[in-house]
């Protein structure tokens, strides 16, 4: 889910390669680049909801759909 809001909210993938066993590399070993690189207008919460979502370790996400909704949802103001 975190990898689709990226998309949405920055236009393009995390992570890009030429080969899928190259974009599977990158989705596990390398970081996620800040959302702020690709889209320098985000706001600072986003970012932050966006780099938690995306977490190598589960345990750092959201547990929930829901919770991340509702973090996306105070990040852009609208809580």
């Amino acid at each position: 889910l975190g990898v689709v809001l990226f998309q949405l909210v920055t236009g393009r993938a995390p992570f890009r390669a030429e080969t899928p066993l190259a974009l599977l590399h990158q989705q596990v070993h390398t970081p996620p680049p800040s959302p702020r690189s690709v889209a320098p207008n985000l706001p600072t919460g986003v970012d932050g909801v966006l780099m938690r979502a995306l977490a190598k370790d589960p345990a750092q996400r959201f547990q929930t759909a829901g919770a991340l909704a509702r973090a996306f949802r105070s990040a852009v103001g609208m809580a």
